[in-house]
């Protein structure tokens, strides 16, 4: 339940999501500004009270966005490609469906979302300066914009610590990448750092835990930790992964799951294809050993194997055809970029070898002792 999306927008074309947790998140921030800090401040009326929490509530977690989407475009110009901006209730991310192929690119795409806080920050910094000597606007304006600078501030400086996942951890890893060369040691640095921050954070909620008892308060701590940790083994799993994936050919890493008819037994209506695999998957194979056609699931419904197919046979197009010699990460590239889990694999005839998938690609790591993300 607290893992649904839900697709608010598209912002320079990446579809904005919200979980749930983050409209929990909403919630509490927006009920603990009405309940205690605007009713004890500012002689506000209850309309005033409502309208100011809803628009500091909009203001701040508006701000994360923002810190996301400096990330997203820094990758867009870097031609890595972004499948979508997601909000939680521990923050956010900007999922990409791909990675960067040079230190400096990571560098500059994990200080994006610290500058655009910066920059947030100064604006609301000067907003508030200008509503004092300028606008001479009410106090309870003047202390929003101060506030929201100061929140902008706080994300920034957090997010600058040098641990994974956190952008500090990110600008970490592409200083040692660049001064070692091994991508793989420098994101094995910064985990271990993300994962004393993760204890450091369990630390401080557990004293609060045993002092103040069981609250909001006490938990954050603990569920921050916990993230902290699980997101800085991931990272660093994905990138041993990247480093292996470098070293092979997309027809090295063909899925054997992957189902396949010929041509003639496809077109025969008395004889159904029978499914037998669980992949939303069926190619079609010609007399040559080619792969002329593809059949797939209406919306790639879950399916039982072994059922009767009935399912529509479409064309494959040329840029889902990768030949075998090439390097694997450009496959995976371009599965990232077309949001796809499969590319036909083919040798230099034409011929099939076989398909590269999503799930085999994490079978595989999977069988090897590492997790694919």
């Amino acid at each position: 339940m607290l893992k649904r999306r839900l697709t608010l927008f598209r912002l320079f074309g990446i579809p904005v999501r919200l979980g749930v947790s983050w409209l929990i998140l909403f919630a509490v921030v927006f009920v603990g500004l009405a309940q205690s800090y605007y009713t004890d401040s500012f002689g506000l009326s209850s309309r005033q009270i409502y309208l100011m929490s809803l628009v500091a509530t909009i203001l701040y977690l508006g701000s994360l966005l923002m810190h996301e989407f400096g990330h997203a475009l820094a990758a867009k110009a870097f031609d890595v490609p972004v499948l979508s901006v997601e909000l939680f209730a521990l923050g956010g991310v900007a999922r990409m469906g791909g990675f960067t192929r040079r230190p400096r690119d990571e560098f500059v795409m994990a200080a994006a979302g610290p500058t655009v806080s910066l920059i947030l920050a100064v604006l609301f910094a000067m907003a508030a300066a200008a509503s004092v000597f300028v606008l001479q606007l009410p106090p309870v304006i003047v202390d929003l914009w101060q506030k929201v600078a100061l929140f902008n501030t706080a994300i920034m400086l957090f997010n600058l610590l040098p641990a994974y996942p956190l952008d500090g951890g990110r600008l970490l890893q592409g200083l040692l990448w660049w001064l070692t060369g091994r991508r793989t040691l420098a994101a094995g640095i910064a985990a271990a750092v993300g994962f004393l921050l993760a204890a450091a954070l369990g630390a401080v909620g557990l004293f609060f835990l045993l002092t103040q008892g069981l609250n909001i308060g006490t938990v954050w701590p603990i569920a921050l930790g916990g993230f902290v940790a699980t997101a800085a083994l991931g990272a660093y799993r994905a990138t041993r992964n990247v480093d292996r994936m470098s070293a092979m050919t997309a027809g090295q890493a063909v899925d054997p799951n992957v189902q396949t008819i010929d041509a003639a037994a496809s077109a025969d209506p008395a004889s159904p294809v029978v499914v037998q695999t669980t992949l939303p998957l069926v190619l079609v194979l010609d007399d040559q050993h080619r792969a002329a056609a593809v059949m797939v699931p209406p919306g790639n419904p879950r399916h039982v194997p072994g059922a009767d197919s009935d399912w529509p046979t479409a064309l494959i197009e040329p840029n889902r055809r990768v030949a075998d010699s090439s390097p694997l990460l450009e496959a995976v590239d371009r599965m990232g970029r077309m949001n796809t889990f499969w590319l036909v694999v083919e040798d230099a005839q034409g011929r099939y070898v076989g398909t590269v998938t999503t799930p085999g690609l994490r079978q595989m790591m999977q069988r090897q002792g590492r997790v694919f993300p």
